[in-house]
């Protein structure tokens, strides 16, 4: 995966998918535990609408057939040491 980052287009790649199918409210919640402040978590649905949105409900955006990944969220939040202070790259 890090390789194509580096290559001239090439059309479409593999499909490539973690080990876990997760909502995005589990992964927050996981978060929330990681961070071991202890906080409420409020999950409100905001629909998406569109093709994508349908595509997101129906799960077309998911690669259960190419769980090649193999570290979970909790794990990927562990080697992160302070999870409270994550931050998008």
């Amino acid at each position: 995966m890090c390789g194509l980052r580096f290559c001239e287009p090439r059309g479409r790649a593999a499909d490539f998918g973690g080990p876990e199918v997760r909502t995005t409210e589990d992964l927050a919640r996981a978060l929330l535990a990681a961070s071991g402040k202890g906080k409420r978590l409020v999950s409100v649905p905001v629909p998406v609408p569109g093709r994508i949105g349908r595509g997101y409900a129906t799960g077309a955006n998911l690669a259960p057939n190419h769980a090649d990944g193999v570290v979970t969220f909790e794990q990927y939040l562990a080697e992160q040491g302070k999870p409270t202070a994550l931050r998008y790259r």
